[in-house]
């Protein structure tokens, strides 16, 4: 009796765990949720992934607090990866970081050439860390998407065999 009492309460305490990390939906949505909140997590316009991972939620009927969760976990990376998303991109549009495009921004005056000049900069390096992400983020939130769905799959499974188990074991 002792066996099948302590067999029910870690069931529930497991099924109450996996509830609360895939907010009650099947493990693809929250896989989904989990590989977007990377996906628009590590995006190199730093400021725009919460509005991103918020349209995602919304558009996909997603978990809100697992995406925006996974978003501010990842932006450490997201800052550490801006300068390889640069470097990244830049042969395919040319555009190289050289010291006059430093020193420019460093003595920057309140001119509007030097303004233009720096904002065309600026929009190059956009670019660049675009092109960058485009060609690693996409493949890494895929492969985030398949470990996770894995992995919660397998522990929703596991679950419902020790409530499986439990009920059984009553009969």
């Amino acid at each position: 009796m002792q066996n099948q009492t302590k067999t029910n309460l870690r069931y529930r305490l497991k099924s109450l765990i996996n509830t609360f990390v895939t907010g009650g939906m099947e493990p693809s949505k929250a896989s989904l949720s989990i590989s977007l909140g990377f996906l628009w997590g590590v995006f190199p316009l730093v400021g725009t992934s919460t509005v991103l991972c918020t349209a995602s939620s919304l558009f996909f009927k997603l978990n809100m607090a697992i995406i925006q969760a996974v978003n501010y976990i990842v932006y450490p990376i997201q800052l550490a990866l801006l300068l390889p998303y640069f470097y990244i991109g830049a042969p395919f549009t040319g555009f190289t970081i050289n010291g006059s495009s430093i020193d420019k921004i460093g003595e920057f005056s309140f001119s509007l050439n030097s303004l233009a000049e720096i904002s065309g900069d600026l929009l190059f390096i956009a670019v660049n860390m675009l092109l960058g992400w485009l060609l690693l983020a996409p493949l890494a939130s895929f492969i985030i998407y398949l470990v996770s769905k894995r992995v919660l799959t397998s522990r929703q499974s596991k679950v419902s065999s020790i409530g499986d188990n439990g009920r059984n074991s009553k009969g």
